[in-house]
């Protein structure tokens, strides 16, 4: 993965559109058609009579149509009607609107498409995009709120319960070992819940270095997790590392607790947390964490709200700019393997009420359809990279294979 910024200055970023949008589009014909913007790949098909070695630049808004999808050994499928276009590109690089229908080929490379300048085939090529998996969400709501609505564009994928709890959704399921109030509850459901489920991922202790967390000694935490989490290692489920805060000992906190286990502590990705104002500032926290522990990180809480300043905090214009400017870095960053906003409840239990993914009867609202990819955010006319006002900071960058 690389990122390449000369490229997205020459792709039209236009206001309103984000990677990884569902868009519902009704037809009179047709009806209800649901499409994706991805950012694609595009290469020459090496099937074509006279594939060229390099590709032409391409207009905008260029209708683009699936010629056949080589999905087996058979003979190649009928082409379907329209599928999409090709928004904007410079070379090979470009962001695409996708009919929903194809955007499994297109993820898995086996799509080959034609490109029409004016009726007429001006291409063949084979368009590659990744479909952006890794949000989650912080759920604390049991099984009063539904947590589906917030599946329905599948951007969503996992969800955790800060417990090793459980609730009824076809998401992925996450356990968390608090910390000490969960150790009895853990060793008793645990090794069912790995198999009923499938667990494939845990979760070490909540804000160990916070007084009112699970406040835990590095020392004592290293003993709790060689009992209660490394043995998990034997049934294939990866660990992630105990969650800090982000105040400065957070950090130190971390580093201190891997001195204390002195190796015997397997940590296959790093789970932290962060809140303030600054996108800019997220941004260079996660990375300083990836250079510090060079394993993925995992962001299981995130929001804009100031803890320093309690009359400085985040408007919900500031929070839809912050959102889209910290998500798009995450879904497009490698080393960042998954992440949930603190904000899928009711009350925010002392978090800016803005934040928030539901409303006070628990339905979904429109900073949740943002977060799930099924509503463009109206983003600021004046929004500028690195300004250090709340929300405000990189916006998305793009990071092809």
């Amino acid at each position: 993965m690389e990122s390449n910024l000369d490229v997205m200055g020459a792709l039209d970023f236009r206001k309103g559109c984000f990677v990884g949008q569902e868009l519902t589009v009704r037809t009179y014909h047709t009806g209800i058609i649901r499409k994706r913007i991805l950012p694609v790949l595009i290469e020459p098909f090496s099937g074509s009579p006279t594939p060229t070695a390099e590709l032409p630049s391409f207009p905008s808004d260029l209708d683009i149509r699936a010629q056949r999808t080589e999905v087996d050994d058979g003979p190649p499928r009928p082409r379907p009607r329209g599928t999409g276009k090709l928004l904007s590109s410079t070379k090979s690089v470009g962001l695409a609107l996708l009919r929903l229908e194809h955007v499994a080929a297109v993820e898995n490379g086996s799509a080959v498409f034609e490109i029409e300048i004016g009726g007429r085939i001006c291409q063949r090529a084979s368009i590659e995009a990744e479909v952006y998996t890794k949000a989650g969400l912080a759920w604390a709501n049991g099984n009063l709120d539904d947590i589906e609505q917030y599946t329905t564009t599948d951007k969503v994928t996992w969800y955790y319960t800060w417990s090793p709890s459980s609730v009824n959704t076809s998401l992925e399921f996450v356990p968390m070992l608090w910390g000490d109030r969960q150790v009895s509850q853990w060793e008793n459901s645990i090794n069912r819940t790995i198999h009923n489920l499938g667990v494939t991922h845990v979760l070490g202790f909540n804000e160990p270095d916070y007084p009112t967390q699970s406040n835990m000694t590095p020392s004592h935490a290293a003993s709790v997790w060689r009992a209660q989490i490394e043995p998990l290692r034997s049934q294939g489920v990866l660990l992630g590392s105990p969650v800090p805060t982000s105040a400065p000992e957070g950090k130190q906190w971390l580093l201190d607790w891997l001195g204390a286990c002195n190796g015997g502590c397997t940590v296959d990705f790093v789970a932290l947390h962060w809140y303030d104002i600054n996108s800019t500032a997220f941004i260079e926290y996660l990375e300083d964490f990836h250079d510090t522990f060079q394993k993925p990180l995992w962001i299981t809480e995130w929001a804009c709200q100031n803890f320093n300043l309690a009359d400085e905090q985040c408007a919900l214009q500031n929070i839809v700019d912050f959102m889209n400017a910290t998500q798009s870095f995450m879904d497009s960053t490698e080393w960042v393997e998954r992440y949930a906003w603190f904000g899928a409840m009711e009350n925010l239990q002392g978090v800016n009420q803005d934040d928030g993914l539901m409303d006070s009867s628990g339905r979904i609202n429109a900073l949740g359809e943002q977060y799930i990819g099924a509503l463009a955010p109206n983003i600021s006319s004046n929004y500028m990279p690195g300004v250090v006002d709340g929300g405000s900071g990189i916006v998305a960058m793009l990071l092809l294979t």
